[in-house]
């Protein structure tokens, strides 16, 4: 007997013709070409040794980083923090905070410092930073000076007194439910 006759004996013939069209299926879709065959991701995902990889010094779960001086960079579909000193790269957990600095990232192409105040936390022998509060750093950046990042040299700040509109406060409707 063959495997079709066992299965339509044992299972039926309607599971049997799914389980061949599943079959084929798979093995059509598997031959076929990629859909972007001139992308440069790769299909497999690299292999790194254990050797090779950057050992990074880990922060105990708990640690509170108060007033420290950081940038923030979108890397993929994540953000990562910066930290002075020693600009260590740690991912941001997503929360209210880490939006509201996204949102100014997106509308400003110089490189913008934050005075940071944050905890950070473990996960699968990772270290991630929940971001607590984030002020724009009125510095610029630990040095001192602000710094365009198209030219490297440093922006002097304008000053003298502001002549932005103001708008009176407005009270905030309560909630419907």
């Amino acid at each position: 007997m063959t495997m079709i006759a066992l299965l339509r004996k044992n299972i039926g013939p309607a599971s049997v013709s799914c389980l061949v069209f599943l079959l084929l299926f798979s093995m059509a879709t598997a031959q076929r070409e990629p859909v972007n065959p001139g992308a440069d991701t790769p299909t497999t995902l690299p292999v790194v040794s254990e050797k090779t990889e950057v050992k990074r010094k880990k922060i105990r779960e708990g640690a509170t980083v108060q007033g420290q001086i950081a940038v923030f960079r979108q890397i993929g579909n994540r953000v990562s923090v910066f930290i002075s000193p020693g600009n260590e790269r740690y991912t941001c957990l997503e929360n209210l905070c880490l939006e509201r600095v996204l949102r100014v990232l997106r509308e400003n192409t110089d490189q913008v410092f934050w005075k940071i105040d944050g905890q950070f936390t473990e996960f699968q022998g990772e270290n991630f930073f929940l971001l607590r509060r984030a002020v724009l750093s009125p510095t610029g950046s630990a040095t001192g000076s602000k710094t365009d990042s198209a030219t490297g040299s440093a922006i002097k700040p304008e000053t003298g007194p502001d002549t932005r509109p103001t708008e009176p406060a407005r009270s905030v409707p309560p909630a419907v439910r």
